[in-house]
């Protein structure tokens, strides 16, 4: 696994590459990863803006960096971690459902 900066990069890299630069969701959202902060994705902006920082937003996952990576790297799928404990949702559950899609993360438990 690699070291927390360069997975948090991998990360922000992931999620620009997969939300590209118009998804066609009007949303904002936040990642709160514990003692290694925030990333804030804001979809309401053209380009779309991803930031080190906690900037609210309709949504807010809640997990482990390493948890997020393993997620956005197809390590894992939305499903298990959430059936396992390790990620908890707050906000606009059907935004969460287009976030989920919009980002692929759904797709090893459907095997797609």
């Amino acid at each position: 696994m690699p070291a927390n900066d360069e997975m948090m990069e991998k990360v922000i890299a992931a999620l620009t590459g997969r939300i590209g630069s118009s998804s066609g969701i009007n949303a904002a959202w936040t990642y709160d990863l514990g003692p290694h902060g925030h990333v804030f994705v804001d979809c309401r902006v053209v380009p779309h803006r991803i930031a080190r920082t906690n900037g609210g937003g309709d949504c807010l996952f809640s997990l482990s960096l390493e948890d997020l990576w393993r997620l956005m790297s197809g390590r894992v799928d939305s499903q298990t971690i959430f059936t396992q404990g390790k990620i908890r949702l707050s906000g606009d559950m059907a935004l969460v459902l287009k976030i989920d899609q919009l980002l692929g993360t759904y797709r090893v438990a459907q095997g797609s």
